[in-house]
């Protein structure tokens, strides 16, 4: 205990505040002079009362003050997120009330980032499933290619930017005649293979991010050109028949 420097100024100055008094009298005595010890006593006891406001907030200060301001800045940049600073704590054995706090505080600094990497690593899963529900709700499950509700908000948001930036697209749709016979023939499982053949084709067909390929229901197909020229959108249209057909 008594290694501990704030407890050693605190003791110090208790020291001091004692032997001031009794060094007074004690020299004072050999004079034999009651009335000078008095007016000496008088005169420690008021300027005692008087500094002992600002002597208690120094020894305060001293002793906790930096340690608990030390404390509260570190609590407010963990408020705000900024992390905690380590605080430095002495062994066990000789922790006092004040070490056991920062120890504490430590611990739940230490804590609190946890969470908080667990939370943003939630967070970002979430987030990632999130956006792959959000993919396949937008995808035909059969195909792969975009479904009804799909296109049709794509093509009202192309039609809209399009028309304040004066730039045409156009729609190609896709019909598979005489297909419901084909499916009641050869059964479902080849009607769906049917499909999924014109889903990829589709899909190789496909300029990333400017064609958007679509299933509008049953065996009806589509897609979004932009970018074209008129005579190239024509020459994809008369083509698509003979890639599906490979």
């Amino acid at each position: 205990m008594l290694g501990d420097p704030k407890i050693n100024f605190i003791l110090a100055s208790l020291i001091t505040i004692v032997l001031i008094p009794i060094l007074v009298c004690l020299g004072v005595s050999y004079t034999g002079n009651l009335e000078i010890i008095q007016v000496c006593l008088a005169t420690w006891f008021f300027l005692f009362i008087v500094a002992l406001p600002p002597l208690g907030r120094l020894v305060y200060h001293q002793a906790f003050g930096k340690e608990l301001e030390k404390m509260r800045k570190n609590l407010r940049k963990l408020r705000h997120g900024f992390g905690w600073e380590y605080i430095n704590v002495p062994d066990q054995k000789n922790e006092n009330e004040l070490d056991g706090l920062k120890r504490e505080l430590n611990w739940l600094s230490h804590y609190i980032q946890y969470q908080e990497a667990s939370l943003g690593d939630r967070i970002a899963c979430v987030r990632l499933e999130a956006s792959e529900y959000r993919r396949r709700s937008l995808l035909d499950s059969l195909t792969g290619v975009y479904n009804r509700g799909a296109f049709e908000s794509e093509l009202k948001k192309r039609a809209e930017g399009n028309h304040l930036n004066e730039k045409s697209f156009y729609l190609l749709l896709l019909d598979l005649d005489e297909f419901k016979s084909l499916n009641d023939s050869q059964g479902h499982s080849e009607g769906d293979r049917i499909l999924q053949c014109i889903g990829k084709t589709l899909l190789d067909c496909c300029r990333q991010d400017r064609d958007f390929p679509f299933r509008y229901g049953g065996d009806e197909f589509g897609l979004l050109l932009e970018g074209r020229m008129k005579r190239q959108t024509v020459d994809a249209a008369e083509t698509m028949p003979d890639k599906i057909r490979r």
